[in-house]
C-alpha cells in the first residue's frame, strides 16, 4: 500500500520536473491520530501534572525570595523610624434633652421666688402673681402680669427649653505621626523567612468637632441681624446664640503600640513584607453639651430711650428684658482599644546605610470598657439640660507611610 501511494504522489509531480537534476522527490505526509493508549496516559496525568507545576512554581517563588533574602537584612536586628499620614474614623450616637422653662418671668415651684425683680416692677408685687411683665406701647409703664410665659409665635413647645433632638455622626480624623519600630532576624531559612517585630507609634489628630444632635446655633447671645425700624417687640427666637449641640471629638494625642510576624518574599525584584498584627490604642475624647435659650421677660421687650432727634423711640439692641439661659458640661474621658493590623512595606530605594520602604497599614481598634458618657447641667433655678454619648465599640485606622530601616550594607 506504501508503494501505491509513493506512486500516486509521483504521479502528482510534473514531468519536466522529474528530470532536473538535484531535486528532491516529493513525499506526502499523512497525519496520524494519536493511539487510544497516549489518550488515556494524558487523561490519567491531569491532576497529577498540574499539582506538579504548581509545587513547581512555588519552589521557584520560595527559591528567589530565599535567595533574595539572604544577601538582605533577615539574619539581622533592624530597627527603623517610620513617619505616616493616616485617618481614624468611628460613628457615635446622641441626644440632648432639656426641662421645662422654671425661672422668670415665673415663680418656679414653691416657696421660690424666682420672679421677684419683675414683682418689683409691678405695683402689689407681695399678689402671688406671675408671668410675663405686660408695659403700656407708648408710656412703657407697666401694666400688668399674664400668669405664664411672654406669648411665642414661633416656637412649637415654647414651654421646654429647647426641643429634644437625637442623631449620630461619623469622626473621621486626619492624623500625622511617627513610628519606632525593630524587627528580630529570621529563626528560620525556609519559606517567606518568617520574623518578629514590635513598634510604638505616637500620633497628633487634627479633628473636628462632630454634633450628633441638637438645632440651631449656640452662642453669644446677639440682637437679630435685620429688624424693622419701628419694631419694638422683639421675638424669642430672633435673636442669635440660640440652640443645643451634642457634641464629640477626638483629643489630639493618640498613642498606639504592637507586635507580629512580618512574611518576606520577592515580586518584580523588589523585598515586600507583609504584616499580619496585634495592635493596641490609647486616646481621649472629649464630650460637650450646650443649651442656650433666650426667655422674654417684658412685653414688649423693647424699651424706650430719647431719640436724637427729640422724642422717644424703642432701643433695638437693648437684650435687657430677656433672660438667658445657658447649660454647658464638658467632659474628658480616656478609652484603651485592642485588634487586629496589616501592613504592607515595600523597599524602595538605598540611601547609604539607610533602606527606605514605603508601607500601607490598616488597623481596627475594639474599643475596651463602657463607652456610653451622660451629661447634665442645672442652673439656680432647677432648669436642666441632659446629653447622652453612645460611640460605637470600633474604630478603624488606615494611612500611608515612608519608613527608614538601618541596613548597613555588608563588607
Amino acid at each position: 500500500m506504501r508503494a501505491a501511494q509513493s506512486n500516486q504522489t509521483e504521479n502528482l509531480v510534473p514531468t519536466a520536473n522529474r528530470g532536473l537534476p538535484g531535486r528532491a522527490r516529493l513525499v506526502q505526509a499523512l497525519p496520524m491520530r494519536p493511539s487510544d493508549r497516549a489518550r488515556r496516559h494524558r487523561a490519567r496525568c491531569g491532576f497529577p501534572c498540574r499539582t506538579a507545576a504548581l509545587a513547581l512554581v512555588i519552589a521557584t517563588f520560595a527559591g528567589a525570595a530565599q535567595a533574595a533574602e539572604r544577601s538582605g537584612d533577615t539574619d539581622r536586628w533592624v530597627p527603623s523610624l517610620g513617619v505616616f499620614f493616616a485617618y481614624a474614623g468611628q460613628k457615635a450616637e446622641g441626644s440632648v434633652t432639656s426641662s421645662n422653662v422654671l425661672g422668670p418671668p415665673l415663680n418656679g415651684p414653691p416657696p421660690n421666688n424666682f420672679d421677684h425683680d419683675l414683682d418689683l416692677l409691678f405695683p402689689g408685687f407681695d399678689s402671688p402673681l406671675q408671668g410675663c411683665l405686660t408695659r403700656n406701647t407708648f408710656t412703657d409703664a407697666p401694666s400688668g402680669r399674664t400668669g405664664a410665659l411672654c406669648p411665642q409665635n414661633a416656637r412649637n413647645n415654647p414651654t421646654k427649653i429647647e426641643e429634644d433632638t437625637e442623631g449620630s455622626d461619623t469622626s473621621i480624623a486626619p492624623l500625622v505621626g511617627g513610628s519606632l519600630e525593630l524587627m528580630t532576624p529570621s529563626p528560620f531559612d525556609g519559606f517567606l523567612t518568617p520574623r518578629a517585630f514590635v513598634h510604638g507609634d505616637y500620633a497628633a489628630s487634627f479633628a473636628f468637632e462632630r454634633n450628633l444632635a441638637g438645632k440651631g446655633s449656640p452662642g453669644q447671645f446677639l440682637p437679630p441681624e435685620t429688624f424693622s425700624p419701628r419694631a419694638n417687640d422683639i421675638e424669642e427666637l430672633a435673636i442669635r446664640g440660640q440652640g443645643s449641640r451634642t457634641r464629640w471629638q477626638l483629643d489630639r494625642d493618640i498613642w498606639s503600640a504592637g507586635g507580629g510576624i512580618a512574611f518576606t518574599a520577592t515580586l518584580f525584584q523588589h523585598t515586600v513584607r507583609i504584616k499580619p498584627s496585634f495592635e493596641w490604642i490609647y486616646f481621649s475624647q472629649d464630650f460637650i453639651g450646650v443649651v442656650h435659650r433666650a426667655v422674654k421677660q417684658q412685653v414688649p421687650s423693647q424699651p424706650l430711650v430719647p431719640a436724637p432727634g427729640g422724642g422717644q423711640r424703642n432701643d433695638l439692641n437693648d437684650l435687657s428684658r430677656f433672660r438667658f439661659i445657658s447649660l454647658t458640661s464638658v467632659e474628658t474621658k480616656d478609652f484603651e482599644g485592642i485588634g487586629p493590623g496589616l501592613e504592607i512595606e515595600v523597599d524602595t530605594a538605598r540611601l547609604g546605610p539607610i533602606m527606605t520602604s514605603m508601607f500601607l497599614q490598616g488597623r481596627g481598634y475594639r474599643i475596651l470598657g463602657n463607652l456610653d458618657e451622660t451629661l447634665t447641667a442645672t442652673n439656680e433655678f432647677g432648669e436642666t439640660a441632659t446629653w447622652t454619648f453612645e460611640p460605637e465599640p470600633w474604630m478603624w485606622r488606615a494611612g500611608v507611610g515612608i519608613r527608614f530601616r538601618w541596613v548597613p550594607e555588608r563588607d
